[in-house]
Parts: structure tokens; sequence; C-alpha cells
């Protein structure tokens, strides 16, 4: 007595409404790939470039950012260092 019912679309896509929806995705997906692209190539860009207006689309990549970013060379100058208090002794 028990019946299976099963949805089903009332009516198929047809392929011109098929080709809108990828274009409509396809549009999406480039508009929210620009931004994420643009950050990732700024940070190759050197410090004046990065800030350059108008912007520079073609560039010569550099790690100097990163160079900055991951060594202790830009957080911990020598003047920094010198105003830190001495070490205590660990006995």
């Amino acid at each position: 007595m028990s019946t299976t019912v099963t949805a089903h679309s009332v009516a198929e896509p047809s392929s011109r409404s098929k080709m809108i929806a990828g274009f409509v995705v396809g549009t999406y997906a480039v508009v929210t790939i620009l931004p994420l692209l643009w950050i990732f190539l700024t940070g190759f860009k050197t410090p004046p470039d990065s800030i350059a207006y108008p912007p520079k689309i073609l560039f010569e990549p550099s790690v100097e950012g990163y160079v900055n970013l991951f060594t202790t060379r830009s957080r911990q100058t020598p003047e920094f260092l010198a105003s830190l208090p001495p070490a205590a002794d660990m006995v």
C-alpha cells in the first residue's frame, strides 16, 4: 500500500536558459576572484609600486614586502632593541 512519490521538474530548462545561467555564474565568479587576485599580485610589488596612482598593471615582481614581513629587519630596529631593559637571569 505504500507508494513512493518522487519529485520531478515540471519543465526541462532550455539550452538558452542554461547558457544564461552559466553566463551569470561565470560573471559572478570573475567579479569575486578579481579583488583576491589584485591583493595577491600587490604582495609582489615594491612599496612604491603598490601605492602608485594610477595603479601599475605591469610591474617587475619583488619579494621585498615578504622579506620585511618574515624577518626581524622591519620590526626590531637596533634603536628598539637598545631601548629594552636587560634580560633577567633565569636560574
